[in-house]
């Protein structure tokens, strides 16, 4: 008997789709009594038959959708303007222009096709901060929300841009649904917005909305957290043609780009100077006396980063450590590789630069032992050991290690309960093969840790 169900099946019917489809870890009956868990051939069929029914749908009447969009609260910190049809916030100007520095260089013009994710995501929810996390599947501080504000206050049309002329940083990431870059009726697959603005060796740990708006240039900022479910830990940043290292900039956004400005004016020529001096007081007048309902510290080492420091439990190849679900008592949560760093990059290297296939099988064979082990600390309650080795190997780049990191991250962060993190790895990894990300131009050689 097969066991694949007749589409016919109403209970099949009326389930929802488990979000983790055929690799859902779930073994609770209840759970799978009340969702789907199709197989690859059923989902074939259900996307053809939602294909079909979208060619038979005739389009909507956008003029009544349009009289029928309601606006923004006016508490909002965001400025108020028209909705485009996928509840994107936009003013006309943005909507009507073309220029292709308002999105970012590393978003693919054809979105990726990806079998595990839903083929588009629903219509976007009229509340913003609902929409980002739909899109993200995040939720966004209040630095973020009154940095919007900051740029709108300096550049009314264009906020995204306001930081261009004087610093040379362009708003991305998040903000671009903010700034209604990502227009249209067309909704994109949940991946494409979980890899937007994503380099090459940014973890999912870590999110792009700052970035260098000379597009030879791969400097970016973002945010590092360690829960996906819970508020930025920091804010780093990262250069992939440098190396794979974080640097912490502090703890905010505001903080980020003060610290950036100030090492800008170093090496900045005498008619800048005064420009960046301008944008170094407007940052600490809007912090100390335009915001009052926020505190938020300029300073690059606050107690919420010493406090993040004293809860690490391993270091990493990028710099800024290991925070993990970790009981000192029972010392159950993570145990240590058997490994030096040294030993470690050694591993990966020989695989990455291995000159034949059979040296390469031979090199897989030691980092299979270690992924042997791995999964006794899986079975025995410590996933940490799991994401350090995935995000160390991830951090040496290498296509020939690219299904390793997918499996240890994506077991590891799926029983540390931080799946968003493993939804975002898949996607990252899809685009970092094919080349989707604006750094996967560059020779994977000439980046170092």
């Amino acid at each position: 008997m097969s066991s694949a169900l007749p589409m016919s099946n109403p209970g099949l019917a009326h389930r929802p789709v488990c979000k983790y489809g055929r690799e859902c870890y779930q073994k609770n009956p209840m759970h799978h009594e009340k969702f789907q868990h199709p197989t690859s051939q059923e989902q074939q069929k259900e996307n053809q038959a939602m294909a079909a029914n979208k060619r038979a749908t005739p389009p909507p009447d956008d003029s009544a959708g349009e009289a029928s969009q309601p606006t923004m609260d006016q508490s909002s910190p965001l400025k108020k303007s028209k909705m485009d049809d996928d509840g994107h916030e936009a003013t006309q100007d943005a909507k009507d222009q073309a220029d292709v520095n308002l999105i970012s260089a590393n978003t693919p013009l054809n979105p990726v096709a990806d079998p595990d994710d839903p083929p588009e995501l629903p219509a976007s929810p009229m509340d913003m901060k609902a929409n980002l996390k739909q899109k993200f599947l995040m939720d966004y501080p209040p630095d973020f929300y009154c940095f919007w504000q900051f740029c709108q206050e300096r550049n009314r049309d264009h906020p995204e841009l306001a930081l261009v002329d004087t610093c040379g940083l362009r708003l991305t990431g998040p903000f671009d649904v903010l700034a209604g870059a990502w227009t249209g009726t067309a909704r994109r697959p949940s991946a494409d917005y979980l890899a937007h603005a994503r380099y090459f060796y940014d973890p999912p740990e870590f999110q792009t909305v700052l970035a260098s708006a000379d597009e030879r240039q791969l400097f970016h900022i973002g945010y590092f957290r360690d829960d996906p479910a819970a508020l930025p830990d920091f804010v780093a940043s990262n250069d992939p043609a440098q190396d794979c290292r974080l640097n912490v900039m502090g703890d905010n956004l505001f903080a980020a780009v003060y610290r950036y400005v100030m090492d800008v004016m170093r090496d900045a020529e005498p008619f800048r100077q005064t420009a960046l001096e301008k944008l170094k007081a407007a940052l600490h007048v809007y912090t100390t006396m335009k915001i009052q309902d926020h505190d938020f510290s300029l300073d690059l080492r606050t107690p919420k980063i010493k406090s993040r420091e004293r809860r690490k439990v391993a270091t990493t190849f990028q710099g800024v450590g290991l925070v993990v679900p970790y009981n000192k008592e029972t010392q159950v949560g993570y145990r240590e590789i058997p490994e030096t760093t040294a030993s470690l990059k050694r591993i990966f290297k020989n695989i990455n630069e291995a000159s034949t296939e059979e040296k390469r099988a031979q090199a897989m064979d030691v980092l299979q032992e270690l992924m042997t082990n791995v999964q006794f600390a899986n079975d025995e309650g410590d996933p940490g050991m799991s994401v350090e080795l995935g995000l160390n190997a991830f951090a040496t780049g290498g296509p020939h290690l690219h299904g390793s990191i997918e499996h240890l991250l994506g077991v590891g962060y799926e029983l540390m309960d931080r799946p968003e993190y493993a939804q975002v790895i898949r996607a990252h990894l899809k685009r970092r093969n094919d080349g989707g990300l604006t750094c996967s131009r560059f020779i994977i050689g000439k980046y170092k840790c």
